[in-house]
């Protein structure tokens, strides 16, 4: 009788303990993961179309006064070897003409160095911007979890490369496999593009 008690008793716990991790995995959903690829975002996105033009119109402005100051300095030299060696008018002009060159020299640092900083305080900002609609859209999507997709892509003409970039290509590629649902970033370019402000 003790024994058939006992037994009894063994039974109903071993049923309980099996029970409770099934119970405790059904009401655990599995979590809802996305996939995201923030420089295919970064690239389309309206906001980095608008930025490379200014960017290009920048660029282009800068080589118009860069060949502006090239120019001027011809120009001195031109009046310079028109001058007799030697004479205080030549001197003054070679000095004028190094003075322009140093200016020249310097002017270049300096828009290289301006352009650098506002080019990378641009790109953090827009990446920012890429976290922030991400996590928007995951949120409005009931994602538990977003992955950053790296896919870079191989070469048209493989003997462009060496084995060792083929390698590091190979190894950059993060996700392997995914479902078109799971990729985000097309709604991810719309939510940008719609609170973008141009």
């Amino acid at each position: 009788m003790q024994m058939k008690y006992i037994l009894g008793w063994f039974l109903a716990g071993a049923s309980a303990i099996a029970f409770v991790p099934a119970s405790a995995s059904a009401q655990q959903a599995a979590p809802k993961i996305a996939v995201a690829n923030p420089v295919q975002i970064f690239t389309k996105m309206k906001e980095t179309v608008d930025l490379q033009e200014r960017l290009k119109k920048d660029a282009e402005d800068l080589k118009n006064e860069d060949g502006k100051r090239q120019q001027e300095i011809k120009d001195l030299a031109g009046e310079r070897d028109g001058m007799k060696p030697g004479s205080d008018q030549y001197q003054d002009k070679n000095k004028e003409i190094l003075k322009k060159s140093v200016e020249l020299k310097v002017w270049r640092e300096l828009k290289t160095a301006e352009a650098q900083r506002q080019q990378k305080a641009e790109m953090r900002a827009l990446y920012e911007k890429i976290q922030t609609a991400i996590a928007q859209v995951a949120k409005d999507g009931g994602y538990d979890l977003v992955l950053a997709e790296q896919s870079p892509e191989f070469p048209p003409d493989l003997d462009m490369i060496t084995v060792d970039t083929m390698r590091m290509i190979i190894a950059q590629r993060n996700v392997l496999y995914k479902k078109d649902a799971m990729d985000i970033s097309e709604k991810v370019i719309i939510t940008l593009d719609a609170t973008y402000k141009h």
